[in-house]
């Protein structure tokens, strides 16, 4: 090879080397550092906040920021219950809580800190509790908040029912009972208590009861009280009858019959019971009556009666007509009627029935009257008897003179008067009409007493008489 092509090669390895040498030696381009860092969001929330590091100190602005300056290092602020009035966010996704401490404003990174639960609800409560786990300790102040201190571990907690007189709810989920224990107050997690229940009624009665389910146990006392004890287990009892003395009913709606079974009182729900009802009056009740209501069916008894049977629902008697002969009371407080329907004789409850009014007497009147009460209305029919309608109130009615064609009696013992008004016909209660004036121009007097003045050329006797 000739010395001139040796030389140029030397020269361009060299420049090569010369080169990768420079660059190495060049500072390296921060691409972070050209990238000025801002403040891309504030939110105005205000939370309370507990510094739980000393890693972070508290700044005059956004640490993250140029022109920050470090105010406070984070001993100086650690353990320190701190009240945030906005939230910073910065373009290199840290966040800051702009807090006021002392006489000034300072920023701290919020992954220095830890966000005290907030208080939602206070609520004032007077009820009985009992604990029911240990897992929970008895603290000065609700337990998730930063100056919390246990006094008594859950496994040292109170045996007996305590009252608590408050209950506190964060906007965490959490809630706190407040309560008295010995000489002081404790908060204490609801999850650690069940309420302990209280008898709200007793009632002192003599009823005649059997056992009908074996769900129910038989205790020493109301078996949702925390210290009821089983005595009788349900599925060991058969053909129970006894009379309760007593119910008594629990803040939880719960009731329970006191008895006597063998040679000792106990306690059982009320729904393990059919009361043995029984007949307590009877009377003759001869009373036209319609059936109403389909809501009641009828029996071959009174229906609360253990013998009874069902032998027609409420809808195959609806709206029927009947002849009540008779009704009984029954010891739950009840009226039933017995009639007759069809070939058979019935029972069903009075609810199910009104009474049936008929027309029983019409006497034909020709004159004018004037409507001077507002209080009765116009109907289609004289209005107890059945599908009448009311087409007119008494208030439109108040003061018009109408031409009276007829009177009604019904069973009811009212009388209707029969009259046309406008292009109509209608009934209303005769109470309602001052008078009534017939063709021969005598005044009929209607529910009014006279007095005579002086004496008179004839007997009066109590009763009706004629003006004469």
């Amino acid at each position: 090879m000739k010395k001139s092509k040796i030389k140029l090669l030397i020269s361009i390895n060299l420049s090569l080397i010369i080169g990768l040498m420079t660059l190495h030696s060049l500072p390296l381009i921060n691409s972070e550092a050209a990238i000025p860092i801002t403040i891309s969001q504030r939110q105005l929330v205000a939370n309370t906040v507990t510094v739980s590091s000393t890693e972070y100190p508290a700044t005059n602005t956004p640490s993250s920021l140029e022109n920050s300056q470090i105010l406070l290092n984070g001993e100086s602020l650690f353990g320190e219950t701190l009240q945030t009035i906005a939230t910073y966010t910065l373009s290199n996704g840290e966040t800051y809580f702009n807090f006021k401490f002392g006489q000034r404003y300072y920023w701290i990174n919020t992954k220095a800190c830890v966000i005290n639960p907030k208080l939602i609800s206070k609520q004032s409560i007077h009820q009985p509790v009992y604990f029911v786990t240990n897992d929970y300790g008895l603290y000065n102040v609700p337990s998730t908040q930063f100056q919390a201190i246990k006094l008594i571990d859950g496994n040292q907690a109170p045996t007996t029912s305590v009252q608590a007189i408050a209950k506190y709810t964060f906007n965490d989920g959490t809630s706190y009972y407040n309560f008295r224990y010995g000489q002081r107050y404790y908060w204490t997690d609801v999850r650690a208590f069940k309420n302990d229940l209280t008898i709200v009624n007793k009632s002192f009665s003599n009823i005649n009861i059997h056992l009908t389910s074996k769900q129910y146990d038989f205790y020493n006392t109301p078996g949702n009280l925390h210290d009821a004890k089983t005595l009788l287990k349900g599925n060991s009892l058969n053909n129970v009858s006894t009379t309760a003395i007593a119910t008594y009913k629990l803040n939880d709606g719960t009731s329970y019959y006191n008895f006597k079974y063998g040679n000792r009182y106990y306690w059982a729900d009320t729904r393990a019971f059919t009361i043995d009802f029984s007949i307590i009056d009877r009377q003759s009740y001869h009373k036209l009556m319609r059936i109403s209501s389909n809501n009641y069916d009828a029996y071959n008894t009174p229906s609360p009666l253990t013998n009874s049977k069902l032998l027609l629902n409420g809808n195959q008697q609806y709206h029927a007509v009947v002849q009540v002969i008779a009704k009984y009371k029954v010891s739950n407080s009840e009226w039933y009627y017995n009639y007759k329907y069809g070939k058979r004789y019935y029972w069903t409850n009075s609810r199910a029935f009104t009474p049936e009014y008929i027309i029983d007497k019409r006497q034909k009147l020709t004159g004018t009257t004037k409507i001077i009460s507002s209080s009765y209305g116009a109907f289609n029919t004289p209005s107890p008897t059945f599908q009448s309608k009311k087409l007119l109130n008494g208030a439109t009615l108040k003061g018009q003179k109408v031409q009276v064609v007829a009177k009604y009696h019904v069973s009811n013992g009212e009388w209707y008067f029969n009259y046309k008004y406008g292009n109509r016909y209608y009934w209303t209660n005769s109470r309602a009409f001052s008078y009534y004036q017939n063709p021969s121009q005598y005044l009929q007097i209607v529910d009014t007493q006279i007095k005579p003045a002086g004496p008179t050329p004839y007997n009066i006797y109590s009763g009706y008489e004629g003006v004469k």
